[in-house]
């Protein structure tokens, strides 16, 4: 093309940054530091006809990969709760693909919408929005494979029903002490 499709600036800062963008101030990490956790290929499911990681199945693993950062999260959600998370918007870019050799290394970082931080009048009925970024690595040379933001929220759940309704406040000053 004589000019770069709009998308094209978008991906490339996301390649340099590692993500499509931060959280605003009324987020907290779930976790101080990304978790990086490893997925080994399963041929017979995760490979296209010419040996490839079928593109489709990279949303699949950045899924699995949050839901065990989500349970061992400082802020830990419970197993049955992550299971409820629904996919609201997604940003990702594709930059390499792996063999069905390959292992992956998929590194996460999550963050939770604390209704103590900004205006929100009844906290402990806000719903539970959950925002993430994620890398993923091919294990084998190091190199990014794919960038991703998403949004999600945990429906039929309000905060005040989730273990970390307490630490919310407590980590809002905490947080909040520390920039």
């Amino acid at each position: 093309l004589a000019t770069a499709p709009d998308s094209y600036a978008a991906v490339k800062a996301a390649e340099k940054d590692g993500h499509f963008g931060v959280p605003t101030r009324g987020y907290l990490p779930m976790m101080l530091e990304p978790v990086t956790r490893d997925y080994a290929l399963i041929p017979e499911r995760d490979m296209n006809g010419v040996g490839l990681v079928y593109f489709a199945n990279y949303p699949v693993f950045l899924d699995i990969s949050e839901r065990e950062a989500l349970i061992s999260a400082e802020l830990a959600l419970p197993e049955e709760i992550c299971h409820r998370r629904t996919l609201v918007h997604r940003k990702s870019a594709y930059f390499n693909n792996a063999s069905w050799k390959d292992t992956l290394a998929i590194e996460t970082h999550v963050w939770v919408q604390n209704p103590f931080v900004g205006n929100c009048r009844a906290p402990e009925i806000a719903p539970v929005r959950l925002l993430s970024n994620q890398r993923m690595y091919r294990k084998s040379d190091g190199r990014l494979m794919m960038v991703s933001t998403a949004e999600k929220l945990i429906f039929g759940i309000v905060l005040e029903d989730l273990p970390i309704f307490g630490k919310l406040s407590d980590r809002a000053e905490r947080t909040a002490g520390l920039q």
